[in-house]
């Protein structure tokens, strides 16, 4: 039997505060984490990273335009790594690997 698998969701508010919560998961399970947003969010980016060690990777980032545009960091796709169709700002790992296990945080940018 596989070990579990850490993720650690770090999620930030615009003070750089933030709260962290751990999730245990089997290989092979999917992993769904979500994303704290501010109430007044209609034009705005919302970008997932992921962080091992000393690096940080952009998984994907989702513009809300129309129509919604999600663009993939190097190594990330959306045979894996998506959206929740129905809750935006939640990301869903298909499949979890152990070489997924990391910390995942959000980050806003809104446009006026």
């Amino acid at each position: 039997m596989e070990a579990p698998l850490l993720f650690l969701l770090t999620v930030l508010t615009g003070l750089g505060e933030g709260q962290q919560v751990m999730m245990w998961v089997k290989p092979g399970e999917d992993v769904s984490l979500a994303c704290l947003l501010p109430a007044n969010c209609s034009r705005s980016t919302l970008s997932w990273y992921q962080r091992k060690e000393q690096h940080v990777a952009m998984v994907l980032s989702f513009t809300q335009t129309s129509p919604p545009r999600v663009t993939y960091g190097r190594g990330f796709g959306p045979d894996r790594f998506t959206l929740d169709p129905h809750q935006r700002h939640h990301l869903l790992l298909l499949h979890s690997k152990p070489s997924d296990a990391g910390v995942y945080f959000c980050a806003i940018t809104t446009s006026s």
